[in-house]
C-alpha cells in the first residue's frame, strides 16, 4: 500500500510562504512599510519586536529582493542549487529568535522572526525541508514578461508553469517565433 504524502506546512507557515513570495513577486518597492507589512501580518511568527527600517531605505528591500529571487531561481533549477541556497539560509537563520513553552500537555517553540529577512529565509527553509517535500512544487511562470514564482501546496501535481492560461498562449507564442 502506498502512503499518501502529506506536507507538514502549518497555516502559519503557508501564510509566510505566501507572504515571502508576493514579496518575491513584487514589481516595485514604493516603501519600506509595504514590504514590512507582508510579512508583519504572520503575527504567530514574527517577534513582539519587528525589526523596521526608515521609508527612505528602500533599497535595503531592493537587495533583499534580489537575494530572495536568486535563491528561488536556484531552487526551481537544480538540487545543485537548493545545497547552495540551502548554505545561505542556514547563516541567517542562525538569526532566529526561538522559544519554548510548555502549555496543556503539549511542547510548544515559538519563533521570533524579527524582521524581513529572518521572515523570507525562515520561509526558504521551509521550502528546502526535504521532509516537507516542497521544493519540486516551487515554479516559476514561463512567459518571459511575467516570471512569477508560485507554489503548489496541494499533495499532488507539479507546479503551475504559468500564471494563467492568457500567460501560457503568450509563452507558447514566444516560442512558435
Amino acid at each position: 500500500m502506498k502512503k499518501s504524502t502529506t506536507f507538514a506546512v502549518t497555516p502559519e507557515e503557508q501564510s509566510l510562504i505566501e507572504s515571502m513570495l508576493d514579496f518575491a513577486n513584487m514589481e516595485s518597492i514604493n516603501s519600506t512599510s509595504e514590504v514590512e507589512d507582508l510579512f508583519r501580518r504572520n503575527v504567530s511568527l514574527v517577534g513582539d519586536v519587528f525589526q523596521v527600517i526608515p521609508p527612505t531605505e528602500t533599497g535595503a528591500f531592493v537587495r533583499d529582493q534580489l537575494e530572495l529571487r536568486r535563491w528561488l531561481e536556484l531552487i526551481t533549477k537544480s538540487r545543485a542549487g537548493r545545497k547552495t541556497v540551502g548554505a545561505e539560509v542556514a547563516a541567517l537563520l542562525g538569526t532566529v529568535a526561538t522559544r519554548a513553552t510548555f502549555q496543556e500537555d503539549e511542547l510548544r517553540v515559538a519563533f521570533g522572526l524579527r524582521g524581513v529577512q529572518a521572515c523570507y529565509a525562515y520561509a526558504v527553509a521551509v521550502i528546502l525541508d526535504r521532509r516537507r517535500k516542497l521544493a519540486n512544487k516551487l515554479g516559476r511562470c514561463g512567459w518571459s514578461k511575467c516570471g512569477k514564482f508560485q507554489l503548489n501546496f496541494s499533495a499532488i501535481g507539479r507546479p503551475r508553469k504559468h500564471c494563467n492560461a492568457q500567460h501560457k498562449w503568450r509563452a507558447e507564442a514566444e516560442r512558435r517565433t
